[in-house]
């Protein structure tokens, strides 16, 4: 069956801004066609396609619940899910209620759309927002495979980075970040390095930059935390005068060529090198205090 649809823009409009959103669409087997330019919409979704669109065996229902876009943002409490991806090229305007924002400020809006369930969402960048009418219109896709339709602000932030400043040589701390799904990177990884989940190690004593990294398809937000790596290492001797023995030391690493070996007076017990060789950067030894 070959239907052409056609819906002035003006009814569109009247819609979108008047009335709660609903789940109205199904084709069966038999299938339908929308001719290329034909303004099809059901009910705040508008599809107009720029070639002639068949749909077979499909439905579309619509969720009130805004969804995670690449775990980055949540989009708007407004979300069209087809039974079936399908291939598409034309424009997508979606309709939005001002209270169904999530956050999301309207004059960033653009369209997000995804091929499979949980899918990565694909962020048409170019799209244009019309926070008067509240509808928000994508550039031109060309063979874009559609499932889940939304709308999502185009700009990200890099939140807040909570954690220690200073970690020794040999030793981790863990940065933590308000935001998820971003990376994290060292400035200088011959100082310290950091895992993927914001476990920072000490290398070598100085002072580094951590970057907390967020994107997504249309922009990068970055937050930074400065490191100091403190290469001093002082003896405390609550356990023995074992000088290879890790709790007698500040840090609870033994000093290396890298750290500072520092003996305080008055610890309760000396150092004493047992047995083996060790290496240290340097060695101050206050008076009072012997090794």
């Amino acid at each position: 069956m070959r239907t052409k649809y056609f819906i002035p823009m003006l009814i569109v409009t009247l819609v979108l801004a008047s009335r709660a959103y609903c789940q109205n669409f199904s084709v069966g087997s038999a299938g339908m066609t929308i001719t290329a330019g034909t303004t099809f919409f059901v009910d705040s979704l508008v599809l107009t396609p720029s070639a002639d669109l068949t749909l077979t065996s499909n439905s579309l229902t619509h969720s009130s619940t805004g969804v995670s876009v690449n775990s980055v943002s949540n989009s708007v409490s407004n979300v069209f899910i087809f039974s079936a991806p399908f291939a598409y090229s034309g424009s997508v305007m979606l309709g939005y209620l001002t209270t169904g924002l999530n956050g999301n400020p309207a004059n960033e809006l653009v369209i997000a759309y995804d091929s499979a369930a949980a899918g990565t969402y694909h962020l048409n960048c170019a799209s244009s927002s019309d926070t008067v009418n509240h509808k928000v219109t994508s550039s031109a896709l060309s063979g874009a495979n559609l499932y889940n339709i939304t709308a999502v602000k185009s700009s990200v932030s890099a939140g807040t980075i909570t954690g220690a400043t200073t970690v020794n040589i040999g030793t981790s701390t863990t940065l933590a970040n308000s935001t998820t799904g971003g990376t994290w990177s060292s400035n200088d990884t011959t100082l310290a390095t950091v895992t993927s989940g914001g476990v920072v190690t000490g290398v070598a004593g100085g002072s580094d930059t951590i970057v907390y990294t967020v994107s997504n398809t249309c922009n990068t937000a970055s937050k930074k935390q400065p490191m100091n790596i403190n290469a001093n290492n002082s003896w405390i001797g609550t356990t023995s005068n074992d000088w290879s023995n890790s709790t007698n030391w500040s840090t609870g690493v033994i000093p290396t060529v890298a750290t500072n070996a520092i003996i305080p007076s008055g610890t309760p017990h000396d150092p004493n090198v047992l047995t083996g060789t060790y290496s240290t950067k340097g060695l101050s030894v206050a008076s009072g205090a012997t090794v």
